[in-house]
């Protein structure tokens, strides 16, 4: 079996995908427990837009090439940018309530992903 490089992108994937989600699920928690200041640090759009640049290059990366060069299966790939558009939108109307479920599907999205890659049987190697 082939060891495909994305097979890392994709645990990157998850992992800032999971973070973004806890992350949007933190900001209410502080809120609740009266730190307004740690709150705001998290909700502070270079925060977030540099969550969402990271989230974007990984999922074009890696789910992007996974489709094009190994499994061929569009259901990680349309995960994906459902995931990203509904963080986009949650980044861009400040609504974490938006972007949390995004994340979640985007996390999703790297897990199928993964599962797909380690099984792949194609040939191509993507060193």
């Amino acid at each position: 079996m082939i060891q495909h490089n994305n097979n890392k992108l994709d645990i990157y994937g998850m992992a800032a995908s999971l973070i973004c989600a806890v992350h949007c699920a933190a900001i209410p928690l502080f809120l609740t427990l009266g730190s307004a200041y740690m709150a705001e640090i998290l909700h502070h759009p270079v925060f977030e837009v540099g969550f969402l640049l990271i989230a974007i290059v990984i999922a074009v990366w890696s789910l992007g090439k996974s489709y094009l060069y190994h499994h061929h299966n569009r259901k990680p790939l349309v995960l994906g940018i459902i995931g990203l558009a509904i963080v986009i939108l949650g980044v861009v109307l400040h609504a974490w309530q938006i972007t949390l479920p995004g994340g979640l599907i985007l996390a999703y999205a790297h897990l199928i992903n993964f599962r797909m890659l380690k099984n792949c049987a194609c040939e191509v190697s993507n060193a």
